[in-house]
């Protein structure tokens, strides 16, 4: 991400409702959730739980605990309360990112809004074999959290760009 914002600062990343974002502005949010991330005691290997409804801010959450060396773990924004304070538990998280309250949880809870409005750099060294963590549905039994590689993320993308015989300037 950082080094495509490099190359193509105003060239859009996503759109989302309204907003359409460049790679530069969404590198940009992404490297102060970063450092956000870091101020609050995350460090590489360290889960980071989030629970955040708005999509795009969730995007960026999920980017800053890759880019700070930690391995997100997706929480769905409806999970009530005592789902939320379990995922984290299972997890092992050391950090909450939400933009709701939620009670009753063991590790600390960064405000979505808070982690934009850092501007220290953040160390963007090592980063663990798991990208991120995402719970099955629980229909037969307690959800799991299945464990997804950094390259399992990287084959299914190239897949689906050679799939789909995409270009650089080709948007979906």
């Amino acid at each position: 991400l950082f080094d495509r914002a490099r190359d193509a600062l105003q060239t859009p990343f996503l759109t989302w409702q309204d907003e359409q974002i460049a790679y530069g502005a969404f590198a940009e949010r992404v490297r102060k959730a970063s450092a956000g991330l870091r101020a609050a005691g995350v460090s590489v290997d360290d889960r980071v739980a989030i629970r955040v409804r708005d999509k795009l801010s969730h995007l960026v959450a999920y980017f800053g605990a890759m880019a700070a060396g930690a391995i997100a773990v997706h929480i769905w924004s409806r999970r009530g309360p005592e789902d939320v304070a379990w995922a984290c538990r299972h997890t092992a998280a050391k950090v909450l990112v939400s933009d709701q309250v939620v009670e009753g949880i063991d590790c600390e809870t960064v405000p979505m809004a808070s982690l934009l409005d850092c501007d220290d750099s953040p160390d963007l060294g090592a980063r663990p074999s798991i990208a991120y963590m995402m719970f099955t549905s629980g229909t037969t039994s307690d959800p799991k959290a299945v464990m997804t590689t950094h390259g399992n993320v990287e084959f299914v993308t190239n897949t689906l760009i050679d799939i789909g015989s995409l270009q650089p300037d080709d948007r979906e």
